[in-house]
């Protein structure tokens, strides 16, 4: 093959021309690259989707869990994390008893143009939860095993990242395959190495119980998550690690962490984020945060008054999470603003999100 021409389509299979895409670098070591920046952003994609379309499916399933009612407010949003990404997975969420990654996947898939960013997102079907124990780690790579399957796990260690766990403690999360090695979806979470022995005497337990009513041990962690939520969070000190996949759409989102494209856009997200706080659901503000992320995106709109904004995203979730919603009145005296402004804006952003809704089917 000779020399590929800067304005030739990509080998790759992008559909971009080649000095747009691996042509700025040479090597595979480009590609890989672009494939893990793309299947990053998918992550933030599906997350955002998620939270955008299946907020009420999402918010009734969570609810289901008694358990997190009992957990410091800390514990209980890394637990609402976990939780959100096994259901989003795993369970038959949406109205026609699919996944909401296999409906996602359905309806996305085609947009993902780089044939090798498409086969790293479709393996993600195989994804599992994991339970890891940390046998070595250097610059470059974390050694892990998988204590309910054995499997080895290696996973890359990014430049930015100056927090790992320690050698011989466990960490909990999706790891997700890219060519050789593996990446976290989104994040891990961390136990600190005092607690090893005493966590894994309890999943063990949980996986004998399992194997004894006949259940297989290579489907125990995908089908009894929350069993495993539980017991490893229950009286544990434990830490979320982010890692450089950290998505925008997911539980325990923080306004300041995430990418806007203006300070005004900004000063809404934490008007939001501190309203939203005040009802005492941690879903609920990733919700606001991921639909006003997704209308900034889609609209970028010109904001005079932040706060009307805020109210109008505040209404739109209620409207979508509650049997019993605030009244637009209710939000606007909450943030200083009129009814109808409330109106307007609820409006807005209910037929933007429709259109991003019609756009996927």
């Amino acid at each position: 093959m000779g020399k590929i021409k800067r304005n030739a389509l990509c080998p790759c299979g992008s559909g971009k021309k080649y000095k747009h895409c691996c042509g700025q670098k040479s090597g595979g070591e480009q590609t890989s690259e672009l494939v893990f920046k793309e299947a990053v952003q998918v992550q933030k994609d599906l997350m955002n989707y998620a939270f955008s379309k299946h907020q009420r499916a999402i918010n009734q399933f969570i609810n289901e869990f008694s358990f997190l009612a009992d957990m410091d407010k800390e514990t209980q949003q890394i637990s609402v994390f976990h939780l959100s990404v096994w259901g989003i997975f795993f369970r038959p969420l949406t109205d026609q008893k699919e996944t909401i990654f296999q409906e996602f996947l359905t309806k996305k898939a085609e947009d993902i143009t780089r044939p090798k960013t498409r086969q790293v997102v479709q393996s993600w079907t195989d994804m599992e939860p994991s339970l890891l124990l940390l046998n070595e780690k250097t610059d470059e790579s974390l050694y892990f095993e998988n204590m309910v399957t054995a499997e080895k796990v290696e996973v890359d260690v990014k430049p930015d990242q100056t927090v790992l766990p320690e050698k011989g403690s466990l960490v909990l999360g999706f790891p997700v395959q890219f060519e050789e090695k593996a990446e976290f979806f989104i994040q891990y979470t961390m136990f600190a190495k005092e607690f090893t022995d005493t966590l894994l005497l309890q999943v063990r337990q949980l996986v004998d119980a399992y194997e004894a009513n006949g259940g297989a041990r290579s489907t125990f962690m995908r089908e009894s998550f929350p069993d495993v939520l539980k017991c490893m969070f229950a009286k544990q000190e434990v830490e979320e690690l982010e890692t450089p996949a950290q998505a925008e759409g997911n539980a325990g989102l923080s306004a300041d962490q995430m990418d806007w494209a203006s300070d005004v856009q900004l000063e809404a997200a934490k008007l939001i984020e501190d309203g939203m706080k005040e009802h005492g659901d941690q879903s609920l503000t990733d919700g606001a945060l991921t639909v006003w992320k997704a209308y900034c995106d889609q609209k970028s709109p010109v904001i005079r008054k932040a706060a009307s904004f805020a109210a109008g995203i505040e209404y739109y979730i209620h409207s979508l999470a509650s049997d019993a919603p605030l009244s637009q009145a209710q939000v606007a005296k909450k943030y200083g603003i009129s009814a109808s402004t409330v109106s307007s804006r609820f409006k807005d952003i209910e037929k933007a999100v429709k259109e991003e809704q019609e756009a996927t089917v």
